[in-house]
């Protein structure tokens, strides 16, 4: 319980009181530019990693659980061992990911016009039920896409990740295993992106380097799972007092994890 003067940890507390959720990312914004089709995010690793045979299969059954539960699911394991130095150099390749359709994956979202009030951050972000299992279901008019005049304020959580433990969690059949155990000691990639050629979220079209377009990105890390990556440069800049203080200072750490953001030029 936080102490009765932290006001902020006593509102982010009654606020997650009673969900399950693990996590609760909100943002708002507008977009600089018109995405090409649909926007996706994707969780990725920048290096690849060795996954056996057994760990594939293990893969496969909570990759099998998240499709059924996500339309426009897409992943991803990395060919970058399969590419030459020129594939490289010229984008031809995919990265460790899991993407999502970000239309279907938001767990609320609002669209606000010019002159509409803009729902508060921090609190219950305030779309109907209905509305919410229209848009995931890709229903026709649910969602009117993506443009330059709106401002979009965006929920999303997930009973799955338990980023404090830096663990898997709550996938039905399946242990609870350790982030670290498929991706070693690296930091996770959270990008927001569109596919230049891709208009179907259910098709098999691979997310090429050279065919995305990012629109914003944020690294998240760990103190005690990751090395490297931004997050470490952020972490050797500030005190230990600073980090056991849980400060903010221009990215986000509290406690164990660490948000290192970029935004990028199609955002605001």
């Amino acid at each position: 319980m936080p102490p009765e003067d932290d006001v902020d940890g006593r509102r982010t507390q009654e606020h997650f009181q009673g969900k399950k959720r693990m996590f609760e990312f909100q943002f708002q914004g507008r977009l600089k530019q018109r995405p090409e089709g649909h926007l996706w995010l994707s969780i990725e690793i920048d290096n690849p990693v060795k996954i056996g045979m057994i760990q594939r299969a293990f893969l496969k059954v909570a990759l099998n659980f998240i499709s059924r539960r996500n339309k426009g699911f897409h992943y991803s394991f990395g060919d970058l061992h399969d590419k030459t130095e020129e594939d490289i150099k010229e984008g031809n390749y995919e990265k460790l990911h899991l993407s999502f359709a970000l239309d279907h994956a938001l767990s609320r979202l609002v669209i606000s016009g010019e002159e509409d009030d803009l729902p508060r951050l921090g609190t219950n972000i305030p779309e109907t039920r209905e509305s919410v299992k229209r848009r995931k279901r890709g229903e026709s008019g649910a969602f009117p896409g993506w443009n330059t005049r709106n401002t979009y304020t965006m929920s999303i959580w997930s009973e799955y990740i338990d980023f404090f433990l830096w663990k898997i969690v709550n996938i039905p059949g399946i242990r609870p295993f350790g982030i670290s155990k498929i991706i070693g000691k690296q930091n996770i990639n959270v990008m927001y992106y569109s596919v230049e050629g891709c208009s179907d979220v259910d098709g098999n079209q691979p997310h090429l380097r050279k065919d995305m377009k990012v629109f914003a990105h944020y690294e998240i890390g760990h103190l005690k799972h990751t090395e490297g990556g931004n997050t470490q440069k952020y972490i050797n800049k500030i005190s230990k007092t600073e980090i056991e203080d849980c400060g903010t200072i221009g990215n986000v750490m509290n406690e164990n994890i660490c948000f290192s953001h970029d935004l990028e030029e199609n955002t605001s």
